[in-house]
């Protein structure tokens, strides 16, 4: 749990951040920066709440305009009426649905009454990781460091195809957090020496993306590997019993018999263990999430939001994952 003065202090940063993007430059730059200012405010929110008169915005970046990207966008807005105050509405959809129509054109009717428990059920849901994945970030935060990789069909193909000879990394992976640690050494040097933002992405997004990047790298050596022995033996397989045609001594062609169901019988376990164990869909799902957080390392200084949907907000059901969840979430933490 934050502390009281930690509680107050990011708001307040977020808000010296805000009018110093609006009180830069000439004045008349002033209403493009304060719509620039609003952007990044919504790019870095997880709900809005907007003292709100409910009239049209004045000009560029007015308190209106936001409100209106932040409804298109799915961010869900309380209003608090200046003229009555007490009267809380809300506008969001629920996650899944399209933003209203309207957002736009009439934006004050996609609002309804709401009160304290009506707010806390929106936080609670916008939180909550969705129910048709919950039960993978579990299984990625029991993941262990792999330290060897004794699936080694992938590299040699390369080797005999490609002329790539085989790394020890391939065998022996390196420690994660001390290989990213060297590989973001230039970053770190350009990197301005904060006191909030820096810290938490050495301490938060290094660890997070050291882990994600290093299985990704592991379950793709290994089910690329499995899927080329599944491969080569199979047609060792087919060669076997077409060469079982032409051997007519019963001892030596019993013995390709068994050689073959052996290998049919291997390749059979083979995929039944990498389906069940799902090799392909963590091999694919941590190098999205890698890939998210190596570029949050340069959006976040720039309080920009990248290519990270917000989590169940998306109409696709795909969309509702666990991967954009857990990226959110360490977003929201930095």
């Amino acid at each position: 749990m934050l502390g009281k003065s930690q509680k107050f202090a990011r708001p307040l940063l977020l808000l010296l951040s805000v009018l110093l993007v609006a009180f830069s430059g000439a004045a008349d730059e002033r209403p493009r920066a304060y719509e620039a200012a609003g952007f990044v405010m919504l790019a870095n929110i997880d709900l809005l709440v907007a003292i709100w008169d409910g009239e049209e915005a004045a000009g560029v970046g007015g308190t209106a305009q936001i409100v209106n990207r932040a409804i298109a966008d799915g961010i869900p807005v309380i209003r608090l009426d200046p003229q009555n105050p007490v009267a809380m509405q809300i506008s969001w959809s629920q996650a899944g649905d399209l933003p209203p129509a309207r957002a736009y054109s009439q934006p004050t009717h996609t609002f309804r009454s709401a009160d304290e428990a009506t707010v806390a059920l929106v936080i609670q849901d916008i939180l909550s990781l969705p129910d048709e994945t919950r039960v993978w970030v579990p299984q990625y935060l029991a993941e262990r460091e792999r330290r060897w990789n004794f699936c080694l069909w992938y590299p040699l193909l390369l080797w005999v195809f490609a002329g790539h000879r085989p790394r020890l990394t391939n065998f022996r992976l390196p420690p994660p957090l001390a290989e990213t640690k060297k590989q973001w050494e230039n970053y770190f040097a350009v990197l301005p020496n904060d006191r909030a933002q820096r810290p938490a992405i050495e301490l938060i997004l290094l660890p997070a993306f050291s882990a994600a990047d290093h299985f990704a790298v592991f379950y793709s050596l290994v089910y690329r590997s499995t899927y080329v022995f599944n491969f080569l033996f199979a047609a060792v397989s087919v060669a076997l019993a077409l060469a079982g045609v032409f051997v007519h001594d019963t001892g030596v062609k019993a013995g390709f018999t068994a050689a073959e169901l052996l290998i049919i019988i291997t390749i059979l376990v083979t995929w039944y263990y990498g389906n069940r164990l799902q090799w392909h869909r963590r091999w694919l799902d941590y190098r999205r999430l890698a890939e998210s957080l190596r570029h949050m390392r340069i959006l976040a200084p720039l309080g920009a939001e990248g290519p990270i949907d917000r989590p169940s907000r998306s109409v696709d059901a795909e969309g509702q994952d666990w991967v954009n969840w857990y990226a959110w979430s360490l977003r929201r933490l930095i």
